[in-house]
């Protein structure tokens, strides 16, 4: 694993001490987003990070689907828009993910399906790179 962006490493640590301060476990919740492709890698550093959430962790005095705490955004489900209710932290635990640190991140495959499916400008400089 590659690791080396101290943008990430600062959130990471911020993510655990929000999971703490609210009592949720390593399966409460899995990173999305280009963090797993830092991991392995495939870009530098992040800007933040994408965390999907179980709904039912969900802080009553958050608001709903969407809330950002400085540079971490968390989602009850990842892009409804494009997948409907199916992506749930649940299933993308049990089906896309691998452990890093105690943390659960969607598989790096599962991101870049995302990006391509997306097409943005800002990550054709990704998508233009071997997987």
């Amino acid at each position: 694993m590659f690791v080396n962006g101290s943008k990430f490493k600062k959130l990471l640590s911020e993510l655990t001490f929000i999971a703490i301060e609210n009592g949720w476990d390593s399966d409460d919740f899995i990173i999305y987003g280009s963090a797993p492709l830092h991991i392995i890698g495939k870009i530098g550093d992040v800007s933040d990070i994408d965390v999907v959430l179980r709904k039912d962790k969900w802080p009553k005095n958050w608001k709903p689907n969407h809330h950002v705490i400085g540079d971490i955004e968390f989602f009850d489900r990842w892009c409804p828009k494009l997948y409907g209710n199916e992506q749930t932290a649940e299933k993308l635990i049990n089906d896309h993910s691998f452990l890093y640190d105690g943390v659960y991140f969607v598989n790096p495959k599962n991101v870049m399906d995302y990006k391509i499916k997306l097409n943005r400008k800002k990550d054709q400089n990704i998508l233009n790179k071997p997987f």
